[in-house]
């Protein structure tokens, strides 16, 4: 018995650029500029192109066509990609790319600093992530309905860690928020900081993933730090089926232990399956009925 691929994306197909032919670094920066909303972009493997660093206020999919070899199209930054104030967006998607920052002090994938965003859906799919601040940083009056990360790979990554919301809540406004999180089937290696929220969110599934040097030594896994009314996931937390290894411990010191939590008091867990090697631990703030010490 054999499965076969899914048929590649036609390149000829009405709402379909294909830019393969064209390895200049900023062709994707281009084509996105040139993009009709809901556009696919469809990228050469093994080139490096630049990522757009103009405001972003449309539907777009960068994705790699088939090709042979192991080497994935690359977009390459020194900054990070904006969303045009205003932008109401029904998905960003990266499909069979590589994600790659020049450093992990100061560069993300995004990281909007404006007002009246909506994005229903943010999806990483088959990627290779890394060398970033921060994957994905939001301030001011910015919505993301749907943060994906699907069968992806996600290393070296700093302080602001695979997810931040980064304004204060407020009475007049709903500021900077991620509603439903999933990661899902992929790994997360070297990675600084967890998921830091200062706004509720909705849910935040975790299944069949693995993470190894996994935050840092004493930062919280799930930091909601919003105070009361703005800390916690309604829906609850679940994380099943997935592995974690101990903290990142960059000094060498074999200081392995991590914070859980931060807030999160009326937040529900479900966990289910889970395995962590022997020098996991927790300094604080235990993950209710997580499992500890499982592999050696």
């Amino acid at each position: 018995n054999y499965t076969t691929r899914v048929a590649d994306i036609d390149p000829n197909a009405p709402g379909v650029i294909d830019i393969r032919a064209n390895e200049s670094p900023s062709a994707v920066a281009d084509a996105v500029l040139a993009a009709a909303d809901g556009d696919i972009i469809l990228v050469k493997r093994g080139v490096t192109y630049d990522l757009p660093q103009e405001a972003l206020d449309k539907s777009i999919t960068i994705r790699a066509a088939y090709g042979f070899g192991e080497q994935k199209a690359k977009l390459y930054t020194t900054g990070n990609w904006n969303i045009a104030e205003g932008a109401q967006i029904d998905h960003i998607r990266f499909v069979d790319l590589e994600i790659r920052g020049a450093d992990y002090s100061g560069d993300y994938v995004f990281n909007p600093n404006t007002k009246n965003v909506n994005v229903k859906e943010l999806l990483f799919e088959n990627c290779q992530m890394g060398t970033f601040r921060g994957i994905l940083r939001i301030r001011g009056t910015v919505t993301f309905e749907n943060y994906i990360i699907r069968n992806s790979l996600v290393d070296s990554i700093g302080g602001y860690g695979l997810l931040t919301t980064d304004t204060n809540p407020s009475d007049s406004e709903l500021t900077a928020n991620v509603k439903n999180i999933l990661f899902e089937s992929s790994t997360f290696n070297k990675i600084q900081a967890g998921i830091t929220s200062r706004n509720n969110s909705t849910s935040i599934i975790i299944d069949a993933s693995t993470f190894a040097n996994f935050i840092s030594p004493g930062g919280q896994m799930f930091r909601y730090r919003g105070g009361d009314g703005n800390n916690n996931v309604s829906n609850g937390i679940s994380i099943t089926n997935s592995i974690f290894g101990h903290a990142w411990d960059e000094s060498e010191s074999e200081n392995y232990g991590v914070r859980g939590i931060d807030g999160l008091a009326s937040t529900s867990f479900n966990l289910v399956n889970n395995y962590s090697t022997a020098n996991f631990s927790f300094s604080g703030n235990e993950i209710p009925d997580f499992t500890v010490w499982i592999y050696s």
